[in-house]
């Protein structure tokens, strides 16, 4: 069933037992945990057709996250019974799962080795390349509080960062980025992300793919 959510809204809360798969069809959402002082670190944003899969991956144990609304909300509800028996659905959840996990290590390091401008940098360049039109322009998935949780920072050094980025081409109107040179952000990337790029898979990185090749050669 689909059901409608206000922004703000409680999609389900950390220890609760899972009863549904949430697919997001409209709107916004997050995962997040509460430390012990009652600070909240954001564990994930999501947008359209991403899935809030944390709670149904242990369906045995109690959910690890939070999740709410950022933004009003169309969500798809799956019953937890509706996918036991699906070998389909289960190979499509465990790919799913897979991504989660590489985006959770991609978040330690990002939180453990890199400096606040390299996180927004990367954050940026990966939204960027993992869009699926060729415009310059970039929508954040949240509001500019949520992202600096969400990279480990406070919403003043976020800005601040945001600031310095803007020197390199990157404007940022609300929750509007404009990147007006498309290799701006090219010095923030990695292996990993730069596998996902076309222009470097169409070996049309100018400023990054010696910086690549240098780091693999490096590891070889």
């Amino acid at each position: 069933m689909c059901r409608s959510f206000a922004s703000g809204a409680m999609i389900f809360q950390q220890g609760e037992e899972a009863r549904w798969l949430y697919i997001v069809l409209k709107g916004a959402a997050k995962t997040f945990r509460y430390s012990d002082n009652g600070s909240e670190a954001v564990v994930r944003l999501l947008q359209s057709d991403d899935i809030l899969i944390e709670n149904t991956l242990f369906p045995s144990f109690a959910t690890p996250v939070y999740a709410q609304t950022t933004a009003p909300s169309l969500l798809l509800m799956v019953p937890i019974q509706a996918l036991e028996a699906q070998t389909e659905t289960a190979k499509i959840l465990l790919n799913i799962a897979l991504q989660c996990y590489s985006e959770a290590i991609q978040q330690i390091d990002c939180l453990t080795l890199k400096t606040p401008l390299e996180r927004v940098g990367y954050y940026l360049l990966e939204k960027h390349i993992k869009k699926e039109d060729d415009s310059s322009e970039v929508i954040l998935p949240g509001s500019k509080s949520a992202i600096a949780s969400h990279l480990g920072m406070t919403p003043e050094t976020f800005s601040r960062t945001l600031k310095q980025l803007k020197e390199q081409g990157i404007d940022v109107l609300g929750k509007q980025v404009q990147i007006q040179d498309m290799f701006a952000l090219c010095e923030f990337c990695d292996l990993e992300l730069a596998s996902q790029c076309k222009n470097y898979i169409e070996n049309n990185c100018p400023v990054h793919c010696t910086k690549i090749q240098k780091k693999r050669i490096s590891h070889e």
